[in-house]
C-alpha cells in the first residue's frame, strides 16, 4: 500500500458522504402534484410507461439493448426522460423523448419540472435507469412527481459503501435490490450489462410480462452509418480518438496523446469531441474534429472506424459495442464495471492501467492517495500518471494483428 493511502481514502469518503448529505436535504423545486391539478394516478387504455433515464451518453448505448424492447414488452407508448445528448440514442427507441433541462450539473439542478409539464396527466407505471442512485435528487424528485399504479427502481450497480450515503426513494416504489458482485475487477462478475439484464427482468415481473430479456449489447444501425466518416474526409483506415470526456477527472493528459501520435507518423488519427479546451496545434497525420460534429455523427465516426483509442466515455462504448478495436487509457475507480466489457461478449476491447496504481483499483472515484477536490481539478493521479508506452503498445498490437489477418486473406 502506497504511503498515506488509508488517510486520503479516509478524508475522501468523508467528504464524499457529506457532500450527498447535503445533496439529500436540497430542495429542487419539482412539485409533487401532478400538470393539470391530478393528484391519484389513473390509468387509461394507451397509458405510457416512462422511463427516466439520469445516465450519460455511454449508459444510454449500454441500455438501448433493452430500450428497444420496451414497445413490445409493455404493449403501451414509452416517454423517455434523459439528458438532451442521449437524444440520438434513445428518441429512436421510444415514442416521446423529453430532454431534461440542459443546465444540468453535479448538485441536481435537472431541470426536472420542465419535464414533468410535457408528461400526460395519465400514465400506467415508471421504471429508472442505474443512475439514480448516486444522490441525484433532483431525477428521484421527478420519480415521486409521477403519480404512477407502478414505479421501479433500483438501488444501484455499484458497490453499496461507494454509493450515495442517504437516498430518500418516493415512496410506493418498488426497490430492485442490487446484485450481489464479489470483490474483484472482473468484469464477467462486475459488468453493468450483468445489472442491466438483472433489473429488467425484475421490472418484467412487477408488471407481469414474460419474456426473455437481452443478453448483448446492441447499437443501432443508424448509428454504424458509414457514409459519415467520409464526409469529413476520413479514410477506412483512419485511427478515431477521443481525448476528452465529460469527467475530465478521467482523462489522459494531453501530453501522453501527443506521445502516441508521434509514435505513429505513418497512420492518420482523427480526434473526436465537444469544443476543445485547447489550441494548441496536433501534428500533421491528426485531424481535430472536436466540435465540428454532431454527437450522431461523432457515433458514426468511432463505430465505423479501423481502430478506437479513447478515454471512459460514450464514443468508446460505442466503438466497443460496434466490434472496432477499442483501447480505452482509464482511471482504476471502476474497472470491470464499464470496461472492459466480459470477454465473451466483446473480445475487441481493451483496458490500459497504470500498474503503480494496481492496489487502488475499485475505489469508486473515492481517490486513495490524494485529496479528491485535487483528482477533480486535474484527474485522477492513476490516470494522469500512466505513461503513454502501454498504450503504444496496445495500438501496435491492434494494428498487427489487423494486418496480419488482411494478407492472410
Amino acid at each position: 500500500m502506497q504511503a498515506g493511502k488509508g488517510r486520503w481514502q479516509a478524508i475522501n469518503r468523508w467528504l464524499y458522504q457529506t457532500g450527498h448529505r447535503l445533496l439529500a436535504w436540497k430542495t429542487t423545486g419539482v412539485s409533487a402534484a401532478r400538470p393539470g391539478g391530478a393528484s391519484e394516478p389513473f390509468e387509461g387504455p394507451l397509458a405510457p410507461i416512462i422511463y427516466i433515464a439520469g445516465g450519460r451518453l455511454g449508459d444510454a448505448l449500454l441500455a438501448a439493448a433493452f430500450v428497444r424492447h420496451y414497445r413490445s414488452f409493455f404493449g403501451r407508448p414509452i416517454i423517455a426522460i434523459g439528458r438532451p445528448e442521449t437524444a440520438c440514442v434513445l428518441a429512436p427507441l421510444v415514442d416521446q423523448f423529453v430532454p431534461l433541462d440542459a443546465s444540468a450539473d453535479w448538485h441536481g439542478k435537472l431541470g426536472g419540472a420542465s419535464a414533468l409539464a410535457a408528461l400526460p396527466p395519465t400514465v400506467k407505471g415508471v421504471i429508472g435507469d442505474l443512475h439514480l442512485c448516486h444522490g441525484n435528487r433532483a431525477s428521484l424528485d421527478l420519480v415521486a412527481a409521477i403519480a404512477a399504479p407502478q414505479t421501479v427502481l433500483y438501488d444501484g450497480w455499484i458497490d453499496r459503501s461507494l454509493q450515495a450515503p442517504i437516498r430518500n426513494w418516493p415512496h410506493r416504489s418498488l426497490l430492485v435490490s442490487s446484485l450481489h458482485k464479489p470483490t474483484g475487477t472482473d468484469p464477467d462478475r462486475r459488468h453493468v450489462l450483468l445489472d442491466l439484464a438483472h433489473y429488467h427482468r425484475a421490472v418484467l415481473d412487477a408488471f407481469g410480462i414474460h419474456a426473455a430479456v437481452p443478453s448483448e449489447p446492441w447499437l443501432p444501425d443508424a448509428l454504424k452509418d458509414k457514409t459519415v466518416a467520409p464526409q469529413f474526409g476520413l479514410s477506412k483506415a483512419t485511427i478515431v480518438c477521443h481525448i476528452e470526456s465529460s469527467q475530465r477527472k478521467k482523462d489522459w493528459p494531453l501530453a501522453r496523446w501527443r506521445e502516441l501520435f508521434a509514435a505513429f507518423p505513418s497512420e492518420t488519427f482523427a480526434v473526436l469531441g465537444t469544443n476543445a479546451t485547447t489550441t494548441e496545434a496536433f501534428p500533421e497525420n491528426v485531424r481535430d474534429l472536436r466540435g465540428m460534429t454532431t454527437i450522431l455523427q461523432a457515433i458514426a465516426i468511432a463505430a465505423t472506424a479501423r481502430a478506437f483509442v479513447g478515454v471512459d466515455s460514450g464514443l468508446a462504448h460505442a466503438a466497443g459495442i460496434a466490434f472496432v478495436p477499442t483501447i480505452v487509457p482509464m482511471a482504476l475507480a471502476t474497472p470491470g464495471y464499464f470496461f472492459p466489457y466480459p470477454e465473451n461478449v466483446r473480445p475487441n476491447i481493451k483496458t490500459v492501467h497504470a500498474l503503480a496504481y494496481a492496489d487502488c483499483a475499485g475505489c469508486g472515484g473515492i481517490c486513495c492517495q490524494e485529496l479528491l477536490l485535487r483528482c477533480h481539478r486535474l484527474g485522477f493521479p492513476c490516470v494522469r500518471n500512466l505513461g503513454a508506452k502501454p498504450v503504444i503498445e496496445a495500438l501496435t498490437q491492434v494494428l498487427d494483428k489487423a494486418q496480419h489477418l488482411q494478407a492472410v486473406r
